[in-house]
C-alpha cells in the first residue's frame, strides 16, 4: 500500500468519541418502571434532561472517561443518566477537593496557599485556628 493510500484512509476515519453517543432508552425506562421505581414519563424526561447535558458537555470531558464510560453504561439498557453521572464522577475525581490544597501548595493561618509556610492541610490548619 502506498503512502498516499494511507494517508487518504486515515483521513476518512472519524473518531467515535467526538461525538456524544446516542441511546434507544426507552426500552431502559420500561424496565425501571416494571419495577415500580417510577413512572415511565418521569424516566423518559430524566433521560431527555441528561442526554442534552451530555451533548453540551461531550468535549469537555477527556477522551479515554468518554470512552470507558461509554463502554460501561452499554451493557445492560444505555442510559443518559448513567453515562452523565459517569463522567461527572471521573471529571471530579481528577479534581482537589476544597479540602485539600494542589501537590507542593501549603496553607498559611488565613487558609490560603502559601508557598512559604510549613506544609499542613486545611483541616490541620482549621484544628490549630479553633483550638487558640
Amino acid at each position: 500500500m502506498s503512502i498516499f493510500a494511507v494517508l487518504l484512509a486515515s483521513q476518512l476515519v472519524i473518531p467515535v468519541a467526538d461525538r456524544a453517543p446516542r441511546f434507544d432508552f426507552e426500552p431502559g425506562c420500561r424496565a425501571t418502571i416494571g419495577d415500580g421505581i417510577g413512572t415511565l414519563q418521569s424516566c423518559e424526561d430524566d433521560e431527555k434532561t441528561a442526554r442534552e447535558q451530555v451533548a453540551k458537555q461531550w468535549n469537555q470531558f477527556s477522551g479515554p472517561d468518554r470512552s470507558m464510560c461509554n463502554e460501561m453504561t452499554q451493557t445492560y439498557h444505555p442510559s443518559y443518566v448513567e453515562l452523565l453521572s459517569c463522567l461527572e464522577m471521573m471529571r471530579d475525581a481528577k479534581m482537589p477537593t476544597s479540602d485539600q490544597s494542589p501537590p507542593g501548595t501549603s496553607i498559611d493561618s488565613s487558609g490560603k496557599p502559601s508557598p512559604g509556610a510549613p506544609k499542613t492541610s486545611v483541616r490541620t490548619q482549621k484544628r490549630s485556628m479553633r483550638a487558640q
